[in-house]
């Protein structure tokens, strides 16, 4: 977690190997891992939600987009539904 302006922010990749870079240059002793569904919906959800953190995503150009606990897991943790006509 760190702070952005007035905002408590957790970052995101997408890209390990941008994870990786980030966690060496500001938290040497962390070493990044991927999250699952499950653990984000019951465990770190929850208390980003009750932190009023607001997840991150980072890019590997330094961008940032903030979005919602809801958006994240619409976008990155739903399981696709299948769908048959």
């Amino acid at each position: 977690m760190s702070s952005d302006h007035d905002d408590y922010i957790f970052p995101f990749w997408l890209n390990a190997v941008q994870a990786h870079k980030y966690a060496a240059k500001h938290w040497p002793q962390y070493s990044p891992r991927k999250i699952s569904a499950q653990d984000f919906e019951t465990s770190l959800l929850p208390t980003l939600t009750r932190l009023n953190v607001i997840p991150t995503l980072y890019g590997s150009s330094s961008q940032k987009i903030k979005l919602t606990t809801s958006q994240m897991k619409h976008f990155f943790f739903n399981e696709p539904a299948l769908n048959i006509a």
